[in-house]
């Protein structure tokens, strides 16, 4: 057994030519040396010839050695979604005495399964083995595993102490690689659920230390996306354009190219300066397929915000309302991801809606039960000069949107409001029409008529339509 943990020792904690060096030393055709051989083709992004090495492990192994492989053999099913080979690894570890690790195991597929009381049972059944005498490098990546899982099912208190434990447990011992995964879950509680953006951006930044130390590619560039898109929601820049110089120098695979944080961060950059690129690369991203509702929301009410910000109105308020309806119905039990990018576009829609001058239609989109007493999204949307650090990226296309509309000052004087008018007369509706549509009253669409006859020095609704349009005002 002694020799068996040594070789595993060396797997988790080394790099990949560490881990060559130390298969070369065994015996050939020895299984520890096999399975060295599968790690580190597992570590050098060679899945499939990991895979068939440490199979082969596990079928003609001896039962320590073959659950040594099973340990590194499950995250790969596990990420394939093939339960029965994940509940099949639960049993090579078993037979190997590895109770804990099996029982982690069989939670991971259970939680995937939708079996959410059984994969808490198994979880509870890891953690109690681990009082028993387990090897510190095996308790440490059980415990990063309990964390994870416990994360996908809502335990997210569970999840951060946890997944905070464990990463401490791998850097004592120089487990760069559990320490990175454990840190992963660590920011993903801070960021998605909790929504504290200073320990979010603490934790990411260990992630990304922790990875670099690794020498592993699959580990890095996650860390690197998510350490840009946290440098971009807080305003961040000074590091914004260095993680994305680094992030190039990658060359990102398509997983992370079709990334919806990422892709979005790199819109939010743009936004800053150059709204007409931001809703370019938004209309790309919202019409990727695999979008959900939030998601697509999001990308919706930004591209008004670009069209508002340009004067293009009619473009705007069709985006918008297409953004609203594309949100549906709101559940409490929709994942914390989603309910903040829920927020975050009922603030751009209110942002929106007040440079096209439609004020009330603003209030409203804010009033609603997703928004509750979220203090930071009403903030921001009002244009508050201090923010909440995780809405300052968005804070910032916001103010570009609003100095945009400023310098394109509306033709003759006329305010926001009466060009709006202007231009909804210029298609023939009503002033009851004019004002269900807007959220107005009857009498502020006559007042606001009354306005627009005086400026342009136009007898009727009609005159005034025709001399908006030969000057170019309306279309």
């Amino acid at each position: 057994m002694g020799t068996v943990l040594n070789a595993f020792h060396v797997a988790v904690t080394s790099n990949p030519e560490a881990i060559r060096r130390a298969a070369r030393a065994c015996a050939r055709g020895a299984p520890e040396r096999k399975f060295l051989d599968g790690v580190g083709a597992l570590r050098d992004g060679d899945v499939d010839g990991a895979v068939r090495l440490l199979r082969q492990v596990v079928k003609r192994g001896p039962a320590d050695v073959a659950a040594a492989a099973a340990d590194f053999l499950g995250p790969i099913f596990a990420m394939r979604h093939a339960h029965d080979e994940v509940f099949g690894v639960a049993g090579v570890l078993e037979a190997g005495g590895w109770d804990a690790s099996a029982s982690v195991f069989r939670a991971i597929a259970a939680a995937d399964r939708g079996e959410r009381k059984a994969a808490r049972r198994h979880c509870d059944a890891a953690e109690r083995a681990l009082l028993s005498d387990v090897d510190p490098v095996v308790e440490l990546r059980v415990l990063q595993r309990i964390a994870r899982t416990a994360y996908f099912l809502g335990d997210h208190t569970r999840a951060l102490n946890l997944a905070i434990r464990s990463a401490r447990a791998a850097e004592k011992l120089g487990a760069w690689h559990p320490a990175a995964a454990a840190y992963s879950v660590a920011f993903n509680v801070y960021h998605d659920v909790l929504e504290d953006f200073t320990e979010a951006d603490r934790y990411v930044r260990l992630f990304r230390t922790a990875a670099t130390k690794t020498d592993d590619a699959s580990l890095l560039q996650p860390a690197l996306v998510a350490e840009f898109t946290v440098a971009v929601q807080i305003g961040d820049v000074e590091r914004v354009p260095k993680l994305e110089r680094q992030l190039r120098s990658l060359c990102l695979p398509e997983q992370f190219q079709e990334n919806y944080p990422l892709t979005l961060a790199h819109a939010m950059v743009l936004g800053a300066t150059d709204l007409p690129a931001m809703r370019t690369v938004l209309a790309v991203l919202r019409d990727t397929g695999g979008r959900s509702r939030a998601q697509s929301a999001l990308c919706g009410a930004l591209i008004a915000l670009a069209h508002a910000a340009r004067r293009d109105d009619d473009a705007a308020r069709a985006e918008l309302q297409a953004a609203i309806s594309g949100l549906g119905r709101f559940s409490v039990t929709e994942p914390a991801y989603e309910q903040r990018l829920r927020r975050l576009t009922r603030a751009t829609v209110a942002v929106a809606c007040d440079l096209l001058g439609d004020h009330v239609r603003a209030m409203r989109t804010l009033d609603v039960r997703e928004v509750g007493p979220d203090r930071g999204i009403r903030e921001l949307a009002r244009g508050a000069a201090d923010v909440e650090p995780g809405l300052r990226g968005m804070q910032r296309v916001y103010e570009n949107a609003r100095a945009s509309r400023a310098t394109n000052e509306p033709p003759a004087k006329l305010t926001d409001s009466e060009l709006e008018v202007l231009n909804l007369l210029g298609r023939g509706w009503s002033a009851g029409r004019i004002a269900q549509e807007t959220g107005r009253s009857v009498n502020t669409v006559y007042n606001h008529t009354r306005s627009i006859l005086g400026k342009l020095e136009a007898a009727r609704a009609p005159e005034a339509v025709a001399i908006a349009r030969h000057r170019g005002y309306i279309t």
